[in-house]
């Protein structure tokens, strides 16, 4: 609709520009001509501001709906709802970074697109990359075979805006959203989604440390019933079954943290994935709580394993509780 009105305006000045009529009839005609367009003109920017107020005034209702979500997967999802929905886009989609590779996670509407989100990681395109580093909302015009063509295909549509998460000082992820035609994304609309970005971080943070303290008091409460059902054994004189046979005394569990505290072994961010392992999460939730690829994950899983010489998920979840039991 802009360049429509651009292409207006350059008719009007072209008009305005020419020479004098053949004669009074025509001079008539093309001064009706040049006051209809300049009347539509007017029509259209009025149309275009009411437009604009009514979804930056959808914002507020828009962000108090994210905040009601309660998981992260679910306010991806509302996100992008919003933005589709109360905000008028026609579509929109969320995508996760992984250094400068992206795997799109959720795409709104994609009943009537050609193309569904997949796992797969991209490399970033140029314009993405200028995103990133500028931590601000960029309007992409995709050409044909370039590296924009991708999302593209994706949305349906080769102007698009492209606007980051940024999450701990870190860009996390991308929001990819189109407008339906005769609208076309632009500047307004980038301003639109660094507002929107913005509450999706705070709200973010949020619910992943309530997810975390809900993951860790659910581990805790495993591992007290544990404690129990090992107290109760020793009142009756026996040993926890810990696959001794003879019944002799456990002697310490041997394995590669030695005397050393698990998480020592660890980095932040091993540890991170070991908390999410021990309450129970799956590399696709583990993924969707730490903001990275599901890949990520599983590298991230058989480094834990690794150090800690365990073989498989249950034995890190027993080492795990094993050392958060008190000495008896």
């Amino acid at each position: 609709m802009s360049e429509a009105l651009l292409m207006t305006e350059r008719t009007v000045a072209s008009a305005l520009a020419a020479g004098p009529a053949h004669s009074d009839v025509v001079a008539v005609e093309r001064a009706q001509i040049i006051t209809e367009v300049l009347a539509a003109q007017s029509d259209t920017r009025s149309l275009m501001l009411r437009t604009r107020s009514s979804r930056a005034v959808a914002v507020g209702p828009s962000i108090i709906r994210l905040r009601a979500t309660t998981s992260v997967d679910a306010l991806i999802r509302q996100l992008c709802t919003e933005l589709t929905s109360a905000l008028e886009f026609r579509c929109a989609s969320y995508s996760i970074i992984d250094f400068e590779r992206c795997t799109t996670h959720w795409l709104h509407p994609h009943a009537d697109r050609a193309a569904a989100p997949t796992a797969t990681a991209r490399p970033l395109s140029d314009e993405e990359i200028r995103c990133v580093r500028e931590r601000r909302s960029t309007v992409i015009e995709a050409g044909p075979g370039g590296r924009d063509e991708p999302m593209a295909t994706l949305l349906g549509a080769s102007n698009f805006v492209v606007t980051p998460i940024i999450i701990r000082s870190e860009v996390h992820a991308l929001i990819h959203a189109a407008r339906d035609l005769p609208w076309t994304a632009d500047t307004a609309d980038a301003q639109l989604l660094d507002v929107v970005a913005s509450a999706f971080a705070v709200i973010h943070q949020r619910e992943t440390l309530a997810d975390r303290m809900q993951r860790q008091q659910h581990a805790i409460y495993a591992a007290a019933q544990q404690l129990v059902a090992d107290a109760e054994t020793l009142t009756d004189g026996g040993y926890p079954d810990l696959g001794i046979q003879g019944g002799t005394r456990p002697q310490p569990h041997q394995t590669a943290r030695s005397d050393r505290a698990l998480t020592e072994l660890l980095t932040p961010r091993e540890s991170d994935v070991l908390e999410l392992i021990v309450a129970g999460a799956s590399n696709t939730e583990i993924a969707e709580q730490l903001v990275i690829t599901v890949e990520t994950v599983k590298s991230h899983v058989k480094r834990v394993l690794r150090k800690l010489g365990a073989v498989n998920r249950s034995e890190v979840i027993s080492l795990y509780l094993a050392q958060r039991r008190p000495p008896s």
